[in-house]
């Protein structure tokens, strides 16, 4: 049983390591990643993802029986996945934080199921000790040491070549409206013909666009991430003024005389704006949930510190 309060002060108990994504080490010869959404110590989700030796078919079912059959015990409330390898456990995120002590009570009764069933560890002793931990695309893993300097020179040479071939900002904001424009027509289309609008259309939007950047080489740096949350901001408004007139444009009015209505017409340029908050709303969570995690400085492998 732990005395750790917080899941921070409970990985520097276990001696793990930190990510961007997670905090991970190894437990039992199992690498443990507990999965946070930025902060280890908020009130966020959490996931907690081992990965262990091989599980078979007939094991996946008695541990997924086992764990479901505990569920009040280890105090989890959202998603359960074990497959050949793997075990996730989902802690959905509520008013209080989750405490260190139910992460505690999930690793032990987990840890029981695989003793029982009689699981490999996903490491032996003698690897672990030639092991180091690394973090690669923001939460942890651990490797061979000589592995690792291996992947490390691969993923720099890699990075090299794509700077190379990358061309500036201006061509992946182009590519970046492009794309988004796309995801705007299908946005229009929706709401014109089933007069709604959702939070789907906008991850359309965002992903399409982060896509058009993508497919024109744009440069991946400091700018990268504030030119797609503008050019994203523009597409949701042209969006809702193209939705304004698919809705007027059978009585004759053309895309010209929608934004002579609305450059003259207050009344209507007040109702579009308040119209358009739901849809930025939609947009900021698309962005927040898409654009934060895009990464600027190509895939990386390197050496995780303790917590």
């Amino acid at each position: 049983m732990t005395t750790a309060t917080t899941l921070t002060d409970y990985g520097r108990e276990l001696d793990f390591r930190q990510a961007p994504k997670s905090i991970f080490g190894l437990y039992r010869g199992n690498l443990i990643n507990i999965i946070h959404g930025g902060s280890v110590d908020s009130l966020g989700e959490k996931v907690l993802f081992i990965q262990t030796g091989e599980i078979s078919e007939e094991n996946q079912q008695l541990l997924s029986r086992k764990l479901n059959t505990r569920k009040d015990d280890i105090g989890f409330d959202g998603e359960l996945v074990v497959t050949e390898d793997t075990i996730q456990l989902v802690f959905e995120s509520t008013i209080r934080k989750i405490k260190a002590e139910k992460i505690d009570r999930a690793l032990t009764i987990i840890q029981e199921g695989l003793d029982q069933f009689g699981i490999p560890a996903r490491f032996t002793e003698e690897e672990s000790r030639h092991h180091g931990y690394y973090v690669l695309e923001g939460t942890g893993v651990v490797m061979d040491t000589n592995e690792a300097s291996s992947l490390m020179r691969e993923l720099d040479d890699h990075d090299e070549r794509r700077r190379e071939a990358e061309n500036d900002y201006t061509m992946g904001a182009a590519g970046a409206i492009l794309g988004g424009m796309l995801g705007v027509a299908a946005w229009v289309a929706v709401a014109y013909f089933t007069g709604y609008i959702t939070t789907l259309g906008a991850f359309v939007i965002v992903f399409l666009s982060y896509l058009g950047y993508g497919k024109l080489n744009g440069k991946l740096g400091p700018l990268t991430k504030p030119i797609l949350i503008v050019v994203n901001l523009i597409l949701i408004v042209v969006a809702q003024f193209l939705t304004l007139w698919a809705e007027i444009r059978n009585e004759g009015y053309s895309i010209g005389d929608t934004y002579q209505i609305l450059a003259e017409l207050p009344d209507v340029r007040k109702e579009f704006f308040i119209g358009l908050a739901l849809p930025l709303v939609f947009m900021a969570v698309a962005i927040f949930y898409i654009v934060r995690d895009v990464s600027v400085e190509g895939v990386k492998l390197v050496k995780a510190e303790k917590l």
